[in-house]
């Protein structure tokens, strides 16, 4: 029996772990009385995956020279192996830097006050993940997967490897049946981000309602055995092939967007704005006073506060 811990997400009430050769059926119970139930399954055997393949491809023409692309592979070899079919999946972790950190934090109406180092601003992690289903079917005897282009992106725009870089790749055995119903889903997708969009709904999976047997039930149950890898580059990894840093930033920025107030305008500002932080205290004076005057200068977020792409929370895997 399982409980949902929060929603969508649901916990076996004894803890157990899946077996090869022992065939798993799943039963589902709905708050209205409806009845549900898979077929009978069974987990095939993933191999490891051996080594995720990194390189570095300068633009043949670029305004820095040393501008280009970053692709990734990865390899899975097996001597025999029977399962030739995968699900693959990725996702990949940076650290971003913003080139203008926010050095103060606003309090509520006109208060402000020197932001707190645990409130880190400068240095957040990014997580992407792939948005496709991929589907792959080796063609080798021994179901190996060998140099499966993973990931790709270019040094422009969003540098991800500016600082610090991971990548994680998993795959999961699937069955005839299995490898069927996400390839037709993928090819769903593929064509839904056309112009002629599709509508989804007619892919039937292996559940069916055990009180009406014409009734088209949306998803599949599998119980898969799951590898997975995981690899950190530096930007000194790719010095050999050419890639050199120009701005450790992440992003490109500049303070073409700056905004100045008083602090007594600080208020109306932050609250009619929510995309601005304060960068830091400028000296000011005020002429009709003759005195000196605190001066709040502001840039957008996406400047001076990392968490605008990111969190500041170190990922339980991070290692320097």
């Amino acid at each position: 029996s399982f409980t949902e811990t929060i929603p969508g997400t649901y916990v076996s009430n004894q803890p157990f772990g899946a077996a090869p050769g022992v065939s798993y059926q799943l039963l589902i119970t709905t708050s209205d009385g409806g009845q549900y139930r898979s077929t009978e399954e069974q987990m095939l055997e993933t191999p490891a995956i051996d080594r995720i393949e990194s390189d570095f491809q300068r633009f043949q023409i670029a305004f820095f020279e040393a501008d280009g692309t970053f692709q990734f592979s990865y390899d899975s070899e097996v001597e025999a192996n029977e399962n030739k079919l995968y699900l693959i999946e990725w996702s990949e972790t940076f650290l971003v830097k913003v080139p203008f950190p926010s050095r103060f934090v606003w309090l509520g109406e006109n208060e402000v006050a020197e932001r707190p180092s645990s409130d880190e601003e400068e240095f957040c992690y990014r997580t992407e993940r792939s948005r496709n289903i991929i589907t792959y079917q080796s063609l080798l005897t021994s179901g190996a997967v060998q140099d499966y282009p993973l990931r790709t992106f270019e040094s422009t725009g969003l540098n991800r490897m500016a600082l610090r870089y991971s990548l994680e790749v998993k795959h999961y055995a699937l069955s005839p049946t299995a490898f069927d119903y996400w390839q037709q889903l993928s090819q769903d997708q593929s064509d839904a981000s056309g112009l002629i969009q599709v509508q989804v709904g007619a892919i039937r999976g292996n559940v069916s309602n055990l009180q009406d047997e014409t009734e088209i039930v949306l998803g599949r149950f599998d119980v898969v055995d799951e590898e997975g890898r995981r690899e950190f580059y530096s930007p000194e990894d790719f010095e050999s092939q050419g890639y050199q840093v120009l701005n450790d930033a992440a992003i490109e920025c500049d303070t073409t967007g700056l905004v100045r107030s008083r602090q007594e305008e600080v208020g109306n500002i932050l609250s009619s704005n929510s995309n601005l932080d304060i960068w830091f205290i400028d000296n000011g004076i005020d002429f009709e006073q003759q005195q000196a005057i605190p001066i709040l200068v502001y840039l957008p977020k996406r400047c001076s506060n990392c968490t605008y792409y990111g969190t500041n929370e170190r990922p339980t895997f991070w290692v320097e």
